[in-house]
């Protein structure tokens, strides 16, 4: 029998209109969510639909609504795992096109995953300042002895390296933006050499965050989108999470490498057994009659 996911929500009276009450919010009972023997796991092809899906494994296409709600799905089009052309489609209506989306940073995490040189023990001990020595765990060899040390597993991540304020004169355009890039380059405007993301800006002060490169006075500043030029008479740090030699040990992500990354985790689902379909449903539906 067809398992609707709406038709066990309960309908309410709204504008004299008798309409299902989509606000309610079901969740899988913890008897059965935390029971991993329940669920097996399953990684989504590129194409794949789960209403197909839901029809292979439940034999029923409307048992999708039960392959969301085992994984936590709210948005059924953008929290499943999209091809290459739907991924697309997807960036640029959120950020305007892929290339804004490959420009932005989102925030910076430690970057120990690429980072697979090792420092003996000597040097950590007698060269590197104290401050970076948190970066690395030991290696040890025969009788616990230290033989060198790596960088450790950590996940961390600071939502900016630093936020800095210019005091500035416009030489052309109006104002910057909150919210665009700007690029940093040297007084004669022929080379980047720095750049950041726009956070705070009037008539004679503009703040950037996420900032790289060389940000001294005398430089310019200019928005890619409001194409303000002006030049910078005074660089002050306003906030710094990071320290300058912290810098190597932590990279930025942008928006795209995000989405990404968060595309590929939804190719990996779980399935709950086909043998417990229908008690869900059954709860499901006792769930919303309360």
């Amino acid at each position: 029998m067809a398992e609707r996911y709406f038709a066990k929500f309960p309908t309410i009276e709204y504008a004299n209109t008798k309409c299902v009450n989509i606000t309610k919010r079901p969740i899988i009972s913890d008897d059965i969510d935390k029971n991993p023997t329940l669920f097996h796991k399953y990684t989504l092809k590129t194409g794949a639909r789960p209403d197909i899906l839901a029809e292979n494994y439940y034999q029923d296409p409307f048992y999708e609504w039960l392959i969301f709600l085992n994984n936590k799905i709210v948005d059924p089009y953008y929290g499943w795992y999209l091809n290459e052309y739907d991924f697309k489609n997807y960036i640029e209506i959120k950020y305007g096109s892929v290339a804004n989306a490959q420009e932005r940073i989102i925030h910076y995490q430690l970057n120990w995953p690429v980072d697979t040189n090792e420092i003996t023990a000597s040097y950590y001990n007698n060269t590197l300042p104290s401050g970076l020595k948190k970066y690395y765990t030991p290696n040890f060899g025969q009788s616990s002895k230290i033989i060198s040390y790596r960088r450790k597993q950590d996940d961390f991540i600071v939502n900016t390296n630093k936020i800095i304020s210019f005091d500035f004169t416009v030489n052309t355009g109006n104002a910057f933006l909150v919210g665009e890039i700007v690029d940093i380059k040297n007084s004669a405007l022929s080379l980047v050499v720095g750049g950041g993301e726009v956070v705070f800006a009037n008539s004679s002060v503009v703040k950037i965050q996420h900032v790289s490169g060389n940000t001294a006075a005398t430089n310019k500043i200019v928005g890619e989108t409001s194409n303000t030029i002006a030049t910078i008479t005074k660089s002050t740090v306003s906030y710094q999470a990071l320290d300058n030699d912290e810098a190597v040990y932590w990279s930025p992500v942008y928006y795209y490498e995000y989405e990404i990354e968060n595309n590929e985790k939804n190719k990996n689902i779980r399935l709950l057994h086909s043998n417990y379909s229908l008690q869900t449903a059954e709860e499901l539906r006792t769930v919303m009659k309360e």
